[in-house]
């Protein structure tokens, strides 16, 4: 099932497949050198709706701005 249309990632943290597809994100992350706009184009999604996906798991989100930071990026806001 696609999860992401007109750039929106659909999926309930509830649903058994949220696990799945945030770790499909961290890795896209990951192999974009934690470039995120980057990242949600390879996605297909918008880079704000790949914020949104990080923000609603904390230990996520914290790894991607440790990660950054890490790299002499800016960690995410």
């Amino acid at each position: 099932q696609r999860r992401c249309v007109a750039g929106r990632i659909a999926v309930s943290i509830a649903h058994e497949d949220y696990p799945t597809i945030l770790a499909e994100a961290l890795d896209a992350i990951a192999v974009a050198e934690f470039d995120v706009p980057a990242a949600a184009r390879w996605l297909g999604a918008s880079a704000s709706q790949l914020m949104k996906l990080l923000r609603r798991e904390p230990s996520a989100w914290k790894l991607v701005s440790d990660a950054r930071r890490t790299r002499g990026q800016k960690p995410l806001q």
